[in-house]
């Protein structure tokens, strides 16, 4: 594998998180019950201020309730909550690393056929 591709997967590896965010909900308890859609994944500090995951978070009556990392199951009341962020993605940060990787591209690509094109001289008269 050349080096420059080598760069290149490194290079986009990097961005790749870039596409993703934690954003806070103003008011957990009215903004968990108030989504259209499903939350995936959130990440809550307790009043206590240390902070977990929930995977597939659902408010259940008075209480919040999901899955750890390790795959247990963590329940708490809603009133202890103090903050939920809401794993989101970013269409901004995306587009912009859409446009990063193409503009990378096209300089290899641009890079490797200037490489290529010498490599064809001839030297015959």
């Amino acid at each position: 594998m050349r080096p420059t591709r080598l760069i290149a997967m490194l290079l986009l590896a990097a961005y790749l998180p870039a596409c993703t965010s934690y954003q806070v909900m103003a008011d957990p308890t009215d903004n968990l019950q108030a989504v259209p859609f499903q939350l995936n994944e959130i990440r809550v500090t307790p009043m206590n201020g240390k902070r977990f995951t929930l995977r597939a978070p659902e408010v259940f009556g008075d209480s919040l309730r999901g899955f750890l990392k390790d795959g247990t199951l963590k329940r708490m009341a809603l009133v202890d909550v103090k903050k939920v962020e809401a794993h989101v993605v970013d269409p901004e940060k995306s587009m912009l690393m859409v446009d990063v990787v193409m503009c990378m591209i096209t300089s290899a690509l641009g890079a490797a056929s200037e490489c290529s094109s010498e490599g064809w001289e001839s030297t015959e008269e």
